[in-house]
């Protein structure tokens, strides 16, 4: 039996990798061959189908069940960056999908913050086992963990996880919407964003509409109260399900997404999927998973604007696709071939 531990995942990023592979492991019935730690925050009924254990997300927790039934697994998984508490021979993939734990440059965290991120790497480096492969979303990540970690490239398995779809919603856009999908780190850069849409305002007549995914109360704590133009309406979503993000994709003529690093970038490919035309920062992390419409230097809110604008005064700007292919099955194939159950 194989053990995917997830105990650090309940939700973000993480927790829609870990729906998708117990959603791609019982539509294609391959429950009896899985086993999950998981988090006592973690909410997905589908886990009941599977044998499981719940668990606060402590790490004495986390090695005291390592300690009790690691000989039960012929193989184990990690979720959620941290390899393994305790030494086995048991083979094993550590799926790292942090890009934090590798670089905190452009992030602007609080010293507290960012010591108790060098704390944790710190941690993960005196885990590390040469034994262990390692799997990442990008080729961008792979390079960055093997070079922060000492990790050799052929250790390292590139794994990208998303949901492969194409909906048609061209006659469903609300013309000049854009939407930005993220929390309130200070990574995704809504200062400079906001700013811009300001200066964009107030050089046209056009009525332009801003969708976010923060609550209200979260934008005004962190943002100095402005004034908004008529003509800049600005709608906040809070924290949506599926459901009712994938209606803002639906309705949205752009993704705009500004942000300074990211392991991965879902909104990226999600907007693609939905026929949104995604404008974003220029850098590595976004041209290694889509071919966006247009590109901005993030770190200037000038530039930002001058993108903006460009978009709206475009009648044919192109059209953004996705570069990479998902590759959860490949991963769920490595992970069962030879697998030989112990008794």
């Amino acid at each position: 039996m194989i053990l995917f531990d997830t105990l650090y995942i309940h939700n973000s990023g993480g927790k829609i990798i870990l729906d998708l592979i117990i959603e791609f492991i019982t539509k294609n019935k391959l429950q009896k061959n899985f086993f999950f730690l998981v988090d006592s925050r973690y909410s997905n009924t589908k886990i009941l189908e599977f044998q499981h254990v719940v668990l606060r997300n402590k790490e004495n927790l986390r090695k005291q069940f390592y300690i009790e039934n690691h000989f039960k697994f012929s193989k184990i998984c990690c979720l959620a960056n941290v390899p393994l508490p305790i030494n086995t021979k048991t083979p094993s993939l550590i799926y790292f999908h942090n890009d934090l734990l590798l670089d905190l440059k452009g992030t602007h965290f609080s010293f507290i913050k960012k010591v108790i991120f060098h704390l944790k790497r710190i941690y993960i480096y005196k885990k590390i086992n040469k034994d262990h492969e390692w799997a990442v979303q990008t080729n961008l990540m792979k390079a960055k963990l093997s070079n922060k970690f000492n990790i050799k490239n052929d250790q390292i398995l590139v794994y990208p996880i998303f949901k492969e779809e194409s909906i048609s919603t061209e006659n469903l856009k609300n013309k000049n919407t854009f939407l930005f999908v993220s929390n309130f780190n200070s990574h995704k850069n809504f200062r400079n964003l906001i700013i811009a849409f300001l200066n964009v305002a107030e050089q046209t007549n056009r009525i332009i509409t801003l969708e976010l995914t923060i609550n209200q109360k979260t934008f005004l704590k962190n943002i100095t109260t402005i004034s908004t133009p008529k003509n800049l309406k600005i709608n906040f979503h809070g924290t949506l399900n599926k459901k009712e993000l994938n209606k803002l994709y639906e309705r949205s003529e752009y993704l705009i997404y500004p942000s300074l690093k990211e392991s991965f970038g879902l909104p990226l490919v999600e907007a693609v999927q939905f026929n949104c035309k995604v404008i974003a920062s220029d850098l590595p992390y976004v041209h290694e998973i889509i071919q966006p419409s247009l590109t901005f230097n993030p770190y200037s809110h000038k530039d930002i604007s001058k993108i903006i604008n460009l978009a709206l005064e475009s009648k044919n700007l192109k059209k953004s696709r996705i570069k990479i292919k998902n590759k959860l099955p490949e991963m769920i194939d490595y992970l069962i071939k030879n697998n030989d159950e112990k008794k």
